[in-house]
């Protein structure tokens, strides 16, 4: 987990309420995505929009906060020493169930059992940046990926966010997908920052093991504070 600078948060729209709007029909737009995806595999029932597959699934997890974590990462059930029950899903992150060998982007998600009989999740992918730059961007990346064929999906997205936005993206995307070298020598990122006391990201490896490979933006391993290990 780390310090980020000069971001700030604001809600979409300007208010929460109209924040709340915006994710109810991005909710609408994956609900579509979904009932397509199901007709185009031919299976019985929608599942994830993406992230379809699981890798591994583990019941019976702990997230263990360090003892010596900086004070400002202390932020309401996140206190130095505790130890939570976790539920972890690692994942390919394409909406179809592809071998795994196939080239792709992967995710891990932790529900951290909280001391007040709720949940709270921590999803991390294995590159540390979005291809999209905010929700409502990412929903539209999405749905006109979903509308057609694969080879016009390009031609699809210069139409709708121009060349040079269509070439950031797909260029992210690129980097993003690649084949995965293992679990135990993945490393996974939060993405965006989130306003956890302060401004923070962060990170997880699957350790312990042999040293995970560096961000590929050139981030330091030590920049990012690992949080939790599979017990």
């Amino acid at each position: 987990m780390t310090d980020t600078k000069r971001w700030r948060e604001v809600f979409d729209g300007g208010s929460i309420e109209a924040e709340q709007e915006s994710f109810q029909r991005f909710t609408e737009v994956f609900r579509s995505i979904q009932e397509a995806t199901r007709q185009k595999f031919g299976w019985s029932h929608p599942q994830r929009t993406l992230h379809a597959k699981q890798t591994v699934g583990i019941e019976d997890a702990r997230l263990l906060i360090d003892k010596d974590v900086p004070a400002r990462f202390c932020q309401g059930y996140i206190q130095a020493g505790e130890e939570f029950r976790a539920t972890v899903r690692f994942s390919n992150a394409s909406a179809a169930h592809l071998p795994d060998a196939t080239p792709d982007l992967r995710g891990v998600a932790l529900r951290v059992a909280t001391p007040d009989g709720g949940a709270h999740d921590l999803l991390m992918t294995s590159f540390p940046v979005s291809h999209a730059r905010n929700a409502r961007q990412f929903v539209e990346f999405a749905m006109i990926a979903s509308s057609g064929d694969r080879a016009t999906l390009p031609e699809r997205l210069v139409e709708h966010f121009g060349p040079a936005e269509t070439r950031r993206m797909l260029e992210n995307i690129q980097q993003g997908a690649r084949k995965s070298p293992g679990l135990a020598h993945e490393r996974f990122w939060s993405r965006g920052a989130y306003l956890w006391g302060k401004r923070a990201r962060f990170a997880s490896t699957c350790g312990p093991g042999p040293t995970p490979p560096p961000s590929p933006l050139g981030w330091s391993p030590t920049t990012s504070m690992p949080i939790s290990r599979p017990a």
